[in-house]
């Protein structure tokens, strides 16, 4: 049974090994042209901050012109702690915050073209414009 519906998800949604994450989307944020959009969980990036050359890559292409929109899921003290580990001072960059955490679901989504997403401790990737679309329309529900 798991085969088989592992095989109606082929071509569309690709797993990706946890240790190769962050690198995949660095370089698919290498290669942005318009904007990223991304929810975090902020308790996680405070405790296990992603490696600097990740935020050092978002720097660059948001004094490129890129837009960075940002959806930070936590407390207000987490939010703002977060907000001085990443000053992005730049009208490119929009940061929000939602406190209810029960609606966070880890996403990253390039260029209209590339959604990275995770469940329960996997990852996976996907440029099926549906599913794109859809990661998008949960974002934009949430602002």
């Amino acid at each position: 049974m798991v085969e088989a519906e592992s095989k109606n998800f082929e071509g569309i949604i690709q797993k990706v090994e946890r240790t190769e994450i962050v690198r995949l989307v660095s370089e698919n944020v290498g290669s942005v042209q318009k904007y990223i959009i991304a929810t975090m969980l902020l308790a996680e990036e405070i405790d296990s901050p992603l490696p600097t050359s990740y935020h050092s890559l978002l720097s660059e292409k948001i004094k490129q012109g890129v837009a960075l929109l940002r959806l930070g899921f936590g407390s207000e003290e987490e939010f703002g702690k977060v907000q001085e580990m990443y000053q992005f001072n730049t009208g490119g960059y929009d940061f929000k915050l939602c406190v209810d955490c029960k609606k966070y679901q880890r996403m990253i989504i390039v260029d209209d073209r590339m959604l990275f997403f995770g469940i329960d401790g996997n990852f996976y990737q996907s440029s099926y414009s549906p599913l794109v679309n859809t990661f998008k329309e949960y974002f934009w529900s949430l602002l």
